[in-house]
């Protein structure tokens, strides 16, 4: 079954966590692609990305870093998988407040027996 899923969220500070969907009980994700953005506000560089925690997922850095109102882009294939329950989470991580960011991550869901 495929699986698309959007966050736009409020980022109240440095850090943008966009947290998407919940995979339905049942299942397990595979994240196959992602793309986000992050306008950074004055003086701030989106600086990586990461899904989850630290702990073996990868960071990601922007496709493009540019500052002074200008979005960075991240966009991606990628190979993540998300067991039932679990709330996907990715994070951008910059250097002050951003004015705004949104994410969409998509792949697809596979039966557990």
């Amino acid at each position: 079954s495929p699986y698309t899923s959007t966050s736009r969220p409020l980022c109240l500070t440095a850090d943008c966590v966009c947290s998407f969907a919940p995979v339905p009980t049942g299942f397990r994700l595979v994240i196959t692609y992602f793309s986000a953005f992050y306008r950074p506000a004055t003086d701030a560089t989106p600086k990586y990305a990461f899904f989850g925690d630290w702990n073996g997922n990868p960071t990601l850095t922007p496709a493009s870093a540019l500052t002074d109102y200008v979005f960075a882009r991240y966009s991606s294939p990628i190979t993540l998988y998300v067991d039932a329950g679990v709330t996907p989470v990715l994070t951008i991580v910059g250097t002050a407040f951003p004015s705004d960011a949104m994410a969409t991550i998509s792949g697809y869901l596979v039966a557990i027996p």
